[in-house]
């Protein structure tokens, strides 16, 4: 038997956003695969704040930790000694590459981000520029 796997690129947009601008980009559904997955790659050019809102759980490629915007908690699950699933808390910290603020999840980092956006219904993420200085990013959506 021989599969074929299917990747979708909808864009790669190159932006650069005043301080207040925002950018949405619309998240659909990933295709019918055994294991759909739908990722936002997002490559910051540069250390200054974007502000990522609409979700209420963001989760990154490649990582253990969860990003809780409602809950305003970092987790990561682990299992114990005994087998069991426990989610111990990390600290949100203002220094982080990713933080989450009141209204969303914070990115300061510089380099590529591929952050989980999977869904069973179309929705829109919102990109600000949340700091005084210009911020500049490539940002493209893959459907597996």
């Amino acid at each position: 038997m021989l599969f074929i796997g299917l990747v979708f690129y909808i864009y790669n947009s190159y932006y650069t956003l005043q301080s207040g601008q925002s950018v949405k980009i619309h998240i659909g559904i990933a295709n019918e695969a055994l294991d759909p997955r739908t990722e936002l790659y997002l490559v910051k050019k540069d250390t200054n704040e974007l502000l990522l809102t609409g979700q209420k759980i963001w989760t990154l490629r490649d990582s253990d930790l969860w990003y809780d915007v409602e809950e305003q908690r970092i987790s990561r699950s682990k299992v114990n000694e005994d087998r069991e699933i426990v989610k111990e808390y990390v600290d949100n910290r203002f220094s982080n590459d990713l933080y989450i603020s009141e209204k969303g999840l914070i990115a300061r980092y510089k380099g590529e981000n591929v952050f989980d956006v999977t869904s069973s219904e179309p929705f829109d993420i919102t990109l600000t520029n949340v700091g005084n200085e210009p911020v500049t990013f490539t940002a493209h959506v893959v459907y597996r």
